[in-house]
């Protein structure tokens, strides 16, 4: 499916935040995990959020603002406010891939979710720097090679 993650509210205390593993990748599963945070932080107890990356048809109680504000939570979050003029900065001239470091480390945030941004935000294409993400493994994929069974 192209579901990456689904909100749901069980009481009006609890809520369930369910996360695929359909990217994984570092920059595609911290966005959703903060996306998902964002729901439960910012919109209804009573609503279930399930998000795509399609957004053309998506509809939701809140109507389609209920989504942007989750992802404007997401990538605040994921790069704070304070880091703005910096991210500027590195979006007009975001190669070679040591500006995308030296600014991750100044952020204290990983490369590839620097990377997974600068390619959202349109400055630097979908296919550079990808080596930069790193891979999410799930438990239900089983160990890695290198971890005993």
């Amino acid at each position: 499916t192209s579901v990456s993650g689904v909100t749901r509210w069980l009481t009006p205390d609890k809520v369930a935040i369910a996360l695929s593993d359909r990217f994984k990748k570092d920059d595609h599963f911290w966005f959703t995990v903060f996306h998902e945070i964002g729901h439960t932080l910012l919109h209804g107890k009573r609503l279930t959020f399930l998000d795509n990356t399609d957004r053309a048809d998506e509809r939701t109680p809140e109507g389609d603002r209920s989504e942007e504000e989750a992802d404007a939570f997401a990538a605040q979050t994921l790069i704070p406010p304070e880091h703005n003029a910096a991210y500027r900065r590195l979006a007009r001239r975001p190669m070679p891939f040591d500006n995308i470091k030296a600014f991750a480390r100044q952020a204290g945030i990983a490369p590839g979710i620097v990377v997974g941004r600068l390619q959202h935000d349109g400055a630097l294409p979908w296919t550079h720097g990808n080596n930069l993400k790193r891979p999410v493994r799930f438990p239900h994929n089983g160990p890695a090679e290198d971890q005993p069974q």
